[in-house]
């Protein structure tokens, strides 16, 4: 029952609502995200709080309750540990990682194309005796989930990302815009 409430692209925005709630803060709500950002470390713990609670009531993935109630309030953990992230006076902003740099340079393409990257990987590597459940297939899948993430965006994003700073360039934009991710 789930999967016909949930997976529907339509019906998944809440993970993108609370992202764009959490952007449209900071970018036109300056004196709020000023009052907000101080209580980083704060807004991590409350975000594995919520994750841990929705841990244990969404233990039913395909449930109706799960659907409706459950991965919304996953979206809004999430919002929150992204929200102690960008503190700049939580833990996480202050850490400079490049497993997690890159993690988050490719996450997008992986969302994008994951589904069909395993879809494909599973059909090619079943017919040759690897368990479409096992550790090793998991592994091959991720692999291959974050190559194509890296070509995609190494022949889209980085071209569209160096663009749109020459296109910024001629304009000086108006208010608070921050360009966050450049291509290098």
């Amino acid at each position: 029952m789930g999967k016909y409430i949930y997976y529907p692209t339509y019906n998944r925005l809440d993970g993108l609502l609370v992202g764009v709630s959490i952007a449209a803060m900071y970018q036109f709500l300056p004196k709020s995200w000023e009052k907000v950002s101080r209580f980083g470390n704060l807004l991590l713990i409350v975000g594995l709080a919520l994750l841990t609670v929705a841990y244990i009531y969404c233990s039913r993935l395909s449930s109706y309750e799960t659907s409706i109630y459950g991965f919304p309030f996953i979206s809004i953990g999430y919002g929150f540990l992204v929200l102690g992230a960008i503190c700049p006076s939580g833990i996480l902003y202050k850490w400079n990682s490049r497993v997690t740099t890159l993690i988050a340079t490719l996450s997008y393409g992986i969302y994008l194309s994951h589904k069909g990257v395993v879809n494909i990987v599973q059909d090619l590597l079943t017919p040759l005796g690897v368990d479409k459940n096992s550790n090793l297939m998991f592994i091959i899948c991720t692999a291959a989930c974050v190559l194509i993430a890296w070509i995609l965006h190494q022949i889209i994003e980085k071209p569209f990302m160096k663009m749109r700073d020459r296109i910024l360039k001629k304009k000086k934009p108006a208010g608070r815009i921050e360009i966050v991710g450049t291509a290098s």
